[in-house]
């Protein structure tokens, strides 16, 4: 068997790849970006208001998957000796087989629940389509960060390439040569896309080992590191998307899809975002076993500014001209929400600190911070968005997200603090 890349075998392969890695995630942060620019200029308002409400349950599964799933083999891998590695892996992907299992059932009664109780109208039309292309959606994106977990960085970045640019690619032959396209069209391309992509996944087959006691007993181990991220990024998902859902609930449907086109604009900046979340867990983790707690927040302030600095600049070009790049890209019915889309600016560049902070509090297996402070603000968010909805319409619901994002990194930041002053007193 082909030996997993673990702790120092780990390092060289990270350094001589990540530049791969972060052009994978520009590539996929570009075609979520675009495919969200041809969703919105296809649909209109309305149908675009609906897909993005139904998406919402997609990213919540996904942030489960991450974190149950994904998290503790990014996190864990690294410390595994390479004996162990294989049936570890076996554990993580037994994991995966049932968190399928149930997304599947929670998307078929979303659309049960949704179709009839919420009176969505337009689900009833695409519930099939919707559950195979979020199910596939799910396991692609299992597999891609699989791949770049165990440094298969080719396999990732062609099962993304077939996937996202395969996906643009259907969706520029519909713009063209296919006449009133629909949204249960546009759900078959992602099924199809993910699906094929998916198919780079057989090359995982050479890296792990299923045997029934061991593998279980790894799955033991990672649920005991990701149970606190599980209920925290249940929160925060919820939290981050409750103005999409308040948006279409006091001023309609329409209304959802001019806060979605808005971050969806501000999204193309989440290269940065995504690619930092596939490197600095592991990286984090390899450094503290290596250069011990110093070494590590060395590390995560240097990167925090390097990155930062980036993002500043590149959210400075659109907060100038907010307007302009709506109707840019777009169309004129979208200029209404050019404010929107400052607030979005202003917010991620406090989101952008959640990175490193996480990155540190897994690394030294201080979950449950993550947890307090997602739940802080999940809190806050049910309690100031509503209210603040009411009196100031969309703009309080932009500022309730702000001020709930930021509590979230401070109180996580607050608490990482902490713990690194711990950490030096039981070192002295």
């Amino acid at each position: 068997m082909k030996k997993i890349k673990t702790g120092n075998n780990l390092k060289k392969t990270l350094k001589s790849k990540t530049s791969l890695v972060l052009i994978d995630q520009a590539m996929v942060s570009a075609a979520n970006f675009l495919t969200g620019v041809l969703f919105a200029r296809l649909l209109g308002l309305e149908a675009f208001g609906v897909y993005s409400l139904c998406w919402i349950l997609v990213l919540l599964l996904n942030n489960i998957q991450i974190s149950v799933v994904v998290s503790p083999l990014m996190s864990l891998l690294p410390k595994e000796n390479e004996s162990d590695a294989p049936f570890f892996l076996g554990g993580i992907f037994l994991q995966q087989f049932i968190f399928s299992v149930f997304a599947l059932m929670v998307l078929l009664g979303f659309s049960i629940i949704a179709g009839s109780m919420l009176n969505i109208k337009l689900l009833s039309e695409i519930w099939i389509p919707f559950i195979i292309a979020a199910s596939l959606f799910l396991v692609q994106d299992f597999i891609r960060r699989s791949l770049l977990a165990l440094g298969k960085f080719r396999f990732a970045f062609m099962s993304d390439s077939v996937s996202y640019i395969g996906q643009l690619l259907l969706l520029f032959f519909l713009v063209f040569f296919v006449k009133g396209v629909t949204l249960n069209m546009l759900l078959w391309v992602i099924a199809l896309t993910s699906f094929l992509g998916g198919l780079f996944g057989f090359e995982l087959k050479k890296s792990y080992v299923i045997r029934k006691s061991v593998s279980f007993r790894f799955i033991k181990e990672s649920f005991r590191f990701s149970k606190w991220l599980l209920v925290s990024g249940v929160l925060q998902v919820v939290a981050q998307n409750l103005p999409v859902i308040l948006a279409a609930s006091f001023l309609g449907a329409a209304s959802a899809g001019g806060v979605k086109a808005s971050q969806n604009l501000i999204g193309i900046l989440k290269v940065l975002y995504q690619g930092l979340n596939n490197l600095l867990p592991k990286e984090a983790s390899r450094i503290l076993s290596l250069e011990g707690i110093d070494g590590l927040s060395r590390y995560l302030v240097r990167q925090s500014l390097l990155w930062s600095s980036i993002l500043f600049v590149a959210i400075l070009v659109i907060i100038l001209f907010p307007e302009f790049w709506m109707i840019f890209v777009y169309g004129p019915e979208y200029a209404l929400y050019a404010n929107t889309l400052v607030w979005f600016c202003v917010i991620y560049i406090v989101a952008f600190f959640e990175i490193p902070v996480f990155a540190y509090l897994k690394s030294v297996g201080k979950t449950r911070l993550i947890f307090d402070s997602s739940l802080l603000m999940f809190v806050i968010s049910v309690i100031l968005t509503p209210l603040l909805c009411y009196w100031w319409g969309l703009n309080g619901v932009m500022l309730a997200m702000f001020l709930t994002t930021s509590s979230m990194i401070l109180y996580a930041g607050a608490g990482a603090y902490h713990e690194h002053k711990r950490w030096k007193v039981n070192r002295s």
